[in-house]
């Protein structure tokens, strides 16, 4: 699937989710990392300062209200 603009997308949906969902993301995997790095544009969406209760409330706010 290289080359193919597969993970492009994919980063984008996830930057459309979380703004829906007003989350913070913290990309872990370098090719989001570049991403973002990349899109100045999705900066509204990344989480400066990334700690363990900051995880887990973005995860319950995902899978809190539907």
């Amino acid at each position: 699937m290289r080359g193919q603009g597969v993970g492009q997308l994919l980063v984008k949906q996830v930057v459309e989710f979380a703004r829906a969902k007003e989350i913070k993301i913290t990309p872990l995997c370098p090719f989001p990392r570049s991403q973002f790095e990349r899109h100045e544009d999705y900066a509204d969406v990344l989480l400066k300062k990334a700690g363990s209760l900051f995880l887990y409330e973005a995860m319950n706010r995902v899978g809190g209200d539907g």
